[in-house]
């Protein structure tokens, strides 16, 4: 049973004598024929009997505290005399600090919302709101979550904005379909209507604009690091005497507003909540952003001066993401014109900090995500992309450059433009694969080769794989082509496998170990590494059939890996005859190789001899042993690409590893039918032993050779 406290406390105004029972036998009483004798007898049975939950709902909204003291107090002396009945009382944070309950009551604040909370809160709110049946409103909630992917993913991970968003939602028939409406729907929601509809009337003047004063504070706190944790009433009486110090001639006036203001903020604004005794701060960092964009926007005067005074610095700098876009897309809301003179600003001011490519980074990621709000014509669109797409051909080359986290954002951005923007990037790229090998090439080669980019989860459902689908056609119409060249030349094969993962064995065929090591590259090579490890890791889990590192998206064939195991470790055990295996250098010295030789070696000790144990032990197996310990130790052995730190901890842990790596040589190394593969797992595993006993590392050590 639900008690509503500022219902009671109306009726208890009006009746001092009015108790929390009372107010039961009122709820009740409609459902017992209005017989007051009923409802009494039935409300005794179950409160003593503890058949009922009460539920005191909205503490905070007693606006005073002496007020809301005497209410807490009303509630636990409730609470005390039926005690077998649970009690639950609601409040925000805010206020509760001044009068809290006795410590017999349990505190609990609730935690942000998933996905599936999500979905199953607003489908209650929408049952409640609309009185609807659970189909219907279940069959709003999607359309809510649909509606509410976008652009407000994050926020509805917030109770408070969720349940402001959902009444939005009703109340228009959709949610606004960028941010800064969202934002203003929402602060209006809380500043003009959520406490009248349920006969909350605070009083301050009204002859001022609450966002606009919102806005004033947000510029006052934003950046400051101190502000931003939270700010004093002192503090926010101080800077609303300022703000209506200009607005009011009359300066008592200013003074009874501040006070008005103050209290309004700290006691029922919504957006600011208490963080702390007599701390407040923006209840979720979007306002504050939303607010203090609001201001930038309205002092730049104009889109120009805005893009150009206040966004494009901080936009090569990777500073006030947030801000920049919502002050832009406040400048330009559904405005062509307004829109093209951001666009032509952006562009115009793109050649700063050449030499910085960090710098060209962010702001070709900045530009690009503006596309998803900027109102432009096809062709403005299409300078657009050629603008950010021949820079990132040009900057491919540098090692700090991701243009593939570039293009993605493009074209996340351009969704709803998607089959425009596809179509063009494929026609930009078709003839840059066409043409010789270089960088830029490379950089092509990659970016249609891109699975997925993002955070991908296990089943790689968190990750984009947008950059995939929008190059299929292209990917297999160069196939072939692709395939010819990577016969001819070492990085256009690691090339090949990096996109279409096949024919490993035959391009081995062709490369040797240099397709896993990495061998020689050419001076415009593309650096494909670590592929050699990737491959090797895929090959031994296939082979070893271990679950602990998944390589499915990888796509490789399982009966190629398997050959291409037995093919490579053919070649070693005959360059370990010859005595030409210590002659054998690895490429792959990236610490993400080591790294992940490293993962492969505690496959084998976790999973992979426990399953050999339990199975007959064929030649395969050991194969993808002696694989495993060549190109481990002469990785570490070829380690001068990396820096000795990085060595250092990766070989941390080795010592610790090295008797179960002797214990992996033996039982490999034992009873096999080729003395050969034999020979070489004990003597090579021997030597990886003796690497893994050299700790700390020394640039002795790492330059040593047998």
């Amino acid at each position: 049973m639900r008690v509503v406290l500022r219902t009671l406390e109306k009726r208890q105004n009006a009746n001092p004598s009015y108790s929390i029972f009372d107010y039961l036998i009122d709820e009740v009483r409609q459902y017992c024929e209005s017989d007051s004798s009923l409802a009494i007898s039935f409300l005794q049975q179950m409160l003593h009997l503890g058949k009922a939950i009460i539920i005191f709902d909205g503490l905070d909204e007693i606006l005073e505290v002496g007020a809301r003291r005497l209410m807490c107090s009303l509630i636990e002396q409730f609470s005390h005399t039926y005690e077998p009945c649970p009690v639950l009382v609601t409040s925000r944070i805010v206020g509760y600090r001044d009068a809290p309950l006795s410590p017999d009551f349990e505190l609990h604040t609730l935690a942000r919302f998933n996905r599936e909370e999500v979905k199953d809160f607003s489908s209650k709110l929408i049952r409640v709101i609309n009185q609807e049946a659970k189909s219907a409103a279940e069959s709003k909630a999607r359309d809510f979550i649909r509606q509410t992917e976008g652009t407000a993913n994050d926020l509805r991970e917030n109770p408070l904005l969720l349940g402001l968003m959902v009444y939005i939602f009703m109340a228009r028939g959709d949610v606004p379909n960028n941010r800064p409406e969202i934002y203003r729907e929402c602060s209006l929601l809380m500043f003009e209507k959520w406490d009248q509809r349920r006969d909350i009337i605070f009083k301050f003047p009204q002859d001022f604009d609450l966002l606009d004063l919102f806005g004033f504070l947000a510029s006052k706190i934003f950046g400051d690091a101190e502000a931003e944790y939270g700010v004093s009433e002192d503090w926010l009486t101080k800077q609303l005497r300022q703000y209506f110090t200009v607005w009011y001639e009359d300066r008592a006036k200013s003074v009874q507003a501040s006070k008005a203001l103050v209290d309004f903020i700290t006691g029922r604004a919504w957006v600011m909540c208490e963080v702390g005794p007599g701390t407040f701060k923006f209840t979720h960092r979007t306002f504050l952003e939303y607010f203090f964009a609001r201001r930038i926007e309205e002092e730049a005067g104009g889109v120009i001066s805005l893009v150009s005074d206040q966004i494009v610095g901080k936009a090569y700098n990777a500073e006030w993401d947030v801000v920049s876009h919502l002050a832009l897309q406040i400048a330009t809301y559904r405005s062509a014109p307004k829109s093209l003179q951001a666009l032509l600003t952006l562009i115009d001011n793109g050649d700063k900090w050449n030499e910085d490519i960090s710098k060209q980074q962010n702001y070709l990621d900045f530009l690009g995500r503006s596309l998803e709000y900027l109102t432009l014509p096809e062709s403005n669109l299409i300078e657009a992309i050629n603008f950010i797409f021949d820079r990132v051909i040009v900057l491919s080359k540098h090692a700090g450059f991701d243009g593939v986290e570039v293009v993605h954002s493009l074209l996340t951005a351009c969704n709803k433009r998607s089959e425009l923007v596809q179509r063009h990037l494929n026609a930009i790229l078709a003839p840059v694969l066409e043409g010789e090998s270089n960088d830029q090439r490379y950089f092509a080669l990659r970016l249609i080769g891109t699975r997925y980019y993002g955070f991908r989860s296990g089943n790689g459902r968190n990750a984009s794989a947008i950059i995939w689908t929008t190059f299929g056609k292209l990917r297999k119409k160069c196939k072939n082509d692709q395939y010819v060249r990577a016969t001819k030349n070492l990085n256009e094969a690691q090339a090949y496998i990096e996109v279409y993962r096949d024919s490993l064995s035959a391009l081995y065929a062709y490369q040797g170990l240099s397709l896993l090591t990495g061998g020689e590259r050419d001076e415009a090579g593309f650096d494909f590494n670590p592929l050699g490890g990737i491959i090797l890791a895929a090959s031994l889990t296939r082979v070893m059939k271990t679950t602990r590192i998944r390589f499915d998206g990888l796509e490789f064939e399982e009966d190629d890996l398997a050959n291409l195991i037995g093919l490579v470790a053919s070649d070693l055990r005959g360059m370990w005859e010859s005595g030409e295996i210590w002659k054998l250098e690895s490429g792959t010295s990236d610490y993400h190789f080591l790294d992940l030789l490293g993962i492969v070696l505690e496959d084998f000790i976790n999973e992979g001899t426990g399953r050999v144990r339990r199975s007959p032990k064929g030649t395969r197996l050991s194969e993808c042993f002696l694989v495993y310990i060549s190109l481990h130790l002469f990785s570490l052995r070829n380690s001068k690409g990396t820096s000795l730190e990085i060595i250092e901890t990766i070989k941390t842990g080795l010592p610790n590893k090295r008797e179960a790596l002797e214990d992996l040589v033996e039982y490999y190394s034992c009873k096999l039918a080729e003395p050969q593969l034999e020979g070489a797992i004990r003597d090579l595993g021997a030597k990886l032993s003796a690497e893994f006993a050299l700790c700390p590392v020394s640039t002795d050590v790492l330059q040593a050779t047998n």
